[in-house]
């Protein structure tokens, strides 16, 4: 992917949604952001930081404009939330397939009785 300097909320919804399909046809991805460009990924977490901050304003005094750019950062915001709550659910699935691997190793290494 080429990097972009700006790149449209649609554009980072629909990366998103086809790189969550992508992991659900394999089963086994890279490590490191699911081959999704670390400048997106930084991009959307800034979207879902706005999206935050917006809502937060706008809880405390209403403005329809404000309103509105909150609605079209939802489905980012949300996508960045499932994103990052699936990356930890991977990482904490490989750390306990380290240690089952480990204690099975151990315990072939120890000599019989």
């Amino acid at each position: 992917m080429a990097p972009f300097r700006y790149m449209c909320s649609r554009c980072i919804l629909r990366t998103f949604n086809r790189s969550h399909n992508l992991r659900k046809a394999h089963s086994i991805a890279s490590q490191t952001n699911d081959g999704i460009s670390s400048a997106l990924l930084k991009r959307a977490r800034a979207l879902a930081s706005e999206h935050a901050t917006l809502s937060a304003n706008n809880a405390e005094r209403f403005e329809a404009k404000t309103a509105r750019k909150i609605g079209e950062l939802r489905p980012i915001a949300n996508a960045v939330r499932e994103w990052e709550k699936a990356s930890e659910v991977y990482i904490l699935f490989h750390i306990e397939i380290l240690l089952l691997t480990r204690a099975v190793s151990n315990r072939a290494q120890k000599p019989p009785r």
